[in-house]
């Protein structure tokens, strides 16, 4: 079984109130948390704290999450950091995007907090 209090699990939503609910059930089963809500500040957290997986939004108002992705996963230092999108957007050409654009997975929300474990843990 994964350690989860060495998981450090980064967050990129522009929605505080999601940052803080999302801070809250994770650190509640383990996990270190780092939660931004500015997309631009968090391509400089993700390279300067290298997280162990990344939660992206997908609806942001300068980068969307798809373009984010393309950013992390184009810089060799930050590629093998998983990425998992969190987003309302159910679209079956929303999830190709967020495929296409490198990323590891998909959840919808409203999140279930058990599996959005269980693909954090599937991914490392």
């Amino acid at each position: 079984m994964i350690r989860r209090r060495k998981i450090k699990v980064l967050l990129i939503d522009d929605d505080s109130d999601a940052v803080e609910i999302t801070r809250a059930r994770l650190e509640a089963k383990g996990f270190r948390f780092c939660g931004i809500t500015d997309e631009v500040e968090g391509i400089n957290i993700v390279r300067s704290q290298k997280p162990d997986i990344i939660l992206l939004d997908v609806a942001m108002p300068r980068i969307d999450g798809f373009s984010l992705c393309k950013i992390i996963k184009g810089d060799k230092k930050l590629s093998r950091i998983p990425v998992i999108f969190i987003t309302s957007k159910e679209l079956i050409s929303h999830v190709e995007k967020g495929f296409a654009s490198g990323g590891d997975d998909y959840i919808l929300k409203p999140v279930d907090w058990d599996r959005l474990i269980e693909k954090i843990e599937k991914l490392l």
